[in-house]
């Protein structure tokens, strides 16, 4: 049977409709002063986390920054960027073990009891299984001095999730799909953003009260763009340059 047999077909209009969304986000450094409806806000973190995860896990914790005297904090410890400082709202990305135990331990329950088939079942527990097991503490230390030196011999293998460095990095690259999808559900409705990653990232942890463990990944501004902000032609290499097809 056809993968695609039980594919609801996409209209040409909704592949256009996709194409003026992608076209219109736009990393916005000025905003203006209107606020952000919190449903619209609310709308699009749900939206984001659509995206797909790592066995589904999500192993990210999206912080929704929109009271205005934490909001300022937080846009303090952003080096300076006026797409923080101008922003109506702030969403800070966290990940850490701490935040992928606790998806771990959801995914065991819903799993469980889930209607699903058993081989799918025993499927997604015994990924769980071996998730799990990269988080155990006290193996932790060993894992993370092993993805350092496989780095060194097999750089091909130092993005393996090991240590709780490596669980950062994993849970950082499944939160950017998240982020990708924010941002593409906020311009669909005419909302901005803007990604950062110049922020000081142990002030932005104690700000928001993140265990030790974790990290913020990413800081993303939205707001509606400021009249005056500036829009410059955009930059893209060509699929040549980078893509290579096997």
């Amino acid at each position: 049977m056809d993968a695609d047999a039980n594919a609801t077909p996409t209209s040409p209009e909704e592949v256009d409709a996709l194409r003026r969304v992608l076209e219109r986000r736009r990393a916005i450094r000025d905003f203006g002063p209107t606020p952000l409806p919190i449903g619209a806000l609310r709308a699009i973190l749900a939206e984001g986390a659509l995206a797909p995860s790592s066995l589904g896990l999500q192993p990210y914790v999206l912080h929704l920054v929109v009271e205005p005297e934490l909001r300022g904090r937080v846009a303090a410890v952003c080096n300076g960027q006026r797409a923080a400082r101008t922003a109506a709202a702030l969403v800070v990305v966290e990940v850490g073990p701490t935040v992928s135990e606790r998806r771990i331990a959801e995914g065991r329950a819903y799993y469980a009891s889930a209607a699903l088939p058993p081989r799918s079942r025993e499927y997604h527990l015994a990924g769980l299984a071996k998730v799990a097991l990269a988080h155990r503490r006290w193996l932790r230390p060993l894992l993370g001095a092993g993805r350092v030196l496989l780095g060194w011999v097999k750089p091909a293998r130092s993005l393996l999730p090991l240590g709780s460095q490596g669980l950062r990095d994993w849970g950082a690259r499944n939160a950017m799909l998240a982020v990708e999808g924010m941002m593409l559900a906020a311009a669909a409705r005419g909302i901005d953003s803007c990604p950062m990653e110049g922020f000081d990232g142990a002030a932005v942890a104690r700000l928001l009260g993140l265990p030790r463990s974790s990290a913020a990944a990413v800081v993303v501004a939205f707001g509606y763009r400021a009249t005056e902000a500036r829009i410059e032609p955009r930059f893209r290499r060509s699929l040549a340059q980078i893509v290579v097809e096997h």
